[in-house]
Formats: C-alpha cells, structure tokens, sequence
C-alpha cells in the first residue's frame, strides 16, 4: 500500500518513496520470520536470567562462545566480535540519551555504560546469555535492514531526490531571494535580542546645563610658603675643605717674629 501510494507521485520523489516503502515491507516481514524460527528467542533468555526457567545457552549448541559457527540455515548468525562491538555501541548510545548524571562528564558515563555492557556480553551464566541475544538480535535487525533497503536501491534513489530538490532550492533562492532575506531577518533578530540584553545607560535630564569647571582655590601667602620649596641654611663660615685640598699655610715672617721678641724684651 505504501509503495502503491509513493509511486503514483512520479518522478525521482516518488521512486524513493517507492524504494523506501519496499524495503521497510520486506524488512519487516524478514523479522517477522526471524522471529518466528525463534533465532533469537530474548524473553525466554530474559526469563533464564531472572531464575524463571532453565537456563539456554547462546549461541546454541556451544559451549565456548568464541569459536561458535551456525550448523543449519535455521541456526542464528553469531560472532563474538560482533558482540563485543555492538555491545560497546549499545552502551554508549543507550547512556547518551538519558539525562546527565550530576558532578559527572556524559562522556565518561557513557563509556562506563560500554565497558559494563562489553563486561556483561563475556559472563557463562544465564545474565551473559541473554546480553549476548539481545546484542545479536539488534545486529541482525540491522542486517535486515541494509539488506532490504540495498535491495530496493534506497540510497541511491534518495541521493538522485534529494540533488534534484537542492537544484529546485537553489533556482527559487536565485529568483525570490529567500536567504538573503532569512539573513536580514536573523541579523534584526540577533540585533534585537541583543539591545534587550543590554542593560540601558544613565541618561541626564533633557534640561540640566554642564556646570562650568570649578577654578582651584586663590594661593594665600601661609598657602605658598608651606607649599614653596624650602631655601638652604645660610652659611655661618668658609666652607669646609677637605685637607688633600686644603691650601697649605705659609710660616710666619721673619719680620713677625722680630717684633715679638723685641716686645718681650
């Protein structure tokens, strides 16, 4: 029905709407089948798990999980590579998409949630036999899926839609201008939002005049003279001189010391 209804659009729209409703009918009825042969029976692994029922060993018929290969079409498809990455991939993803955990990096938890789901995939008990078919069931989905999606030539009918919708776009923005609009608009958004988040300015009233600058204060003498550098000491003597630049003294005359003595005398 919904590949009746893609196709009679016409065009490289309708044939990808074609191929993509093929394939999620076939895809659907490969899991439906799957299930059917109970190649990855989950709940019952589940209910092993829990202690309910007897445990079953995946994969069947092995006991060392490692060196496992299907012995009829009928067998599940298992690897334990396969597992181990699929389970790191699981982990990780199902951890991302819950809320963060507080004071912890979502990165950090989520390779935790990697580690511990890759932990879980090596146990021998019931709890590692049914990680180990939950993980393969969702590799086998996804197996499923590419095949019938390659099948119906999905990707390459898309990618000839979606190049004939980027040529149609890029013709209508060439004659209406529609980004340079959308980038007028997001500029007067941005701009906006931008004076709302601005905290306004002190303005002054629409009336009040500048003061004029006020003159400093008329110098008083008691002002200048505490202000004014203070003068040296005045000189009491003839400077003082060093004795290696001192001029030497002269003896007293002859003459001076003839009138001493005859004044003593």
């Amino acid at each position: 029905v919904a590949a009746a209804g893609a196709g009679a659009c016409g065009g490289r729209f309708g044939s990808a709407f074609d191929a993509l409703g093929v394939a999620t009918l076939d895809a659907a009825g490969r899991i439906r089948e799957m299930d059917r042969e109970g190649r990855y029976p989950i709940f019952k692994q589940l209910k092993a798990a829990l202690h309910l029922e007897q445990r079953r060993r995946f994969p069947p018929n092995s006991g060392d999980p490692w060196r496992y290969s299907p012995s009829t079409p009928s067998s599940p498809r298992f690897s334990m590579l396969q597992c181990l990455v699929g389970a790191a991939f699981l982990g990780g993803l199902t951890v991302s998409m819950l809320p963060s955990v507080p004071l912890l990096p979502n990165s950090l938890v989520a390779v935790a949630a990697a580690l511990l789901a890759v932990f879980l995939v090596t146990l021998d008990d019931p709890l590692g036999d049914a990680a180990r078919c939950f993980v393969a069931r969702c590799i086998a989905i996804l197996r499923i899926t590419a095949d019938a999606a390659a099948t119906a030539e999905v990707p390459s009918k898309t990618a000839a839609a979606l190049r004939l919708g980027g040529s149609h776009l890029s013709k209508l923005d060439a004659r209406l201008g529609v980004s340079r609009a959308s980038a007028r608009l997001a500029q007067a958004i941005a701009s906006f939002v931008a004076s709302r988040m601005t905290p306004p300015r002190a303005r002054p009233p629409p009336n009040s005049r500048r003061a004029p600058p006020t003159a400093p204060p008329p110098e008083d003498d008691l002002y200048a003279a505490y202000t004014s550098p203070t003068p040296p000491p005045p000189a009491y003597g003839p400077p003082y001189s060093s004795p290696s630049t001192s001029t030497p003294q002269q003896p007293p005359s002859s003459h001076y010391h003839s009138s001493e003595r005859n004044w003593f005398q």
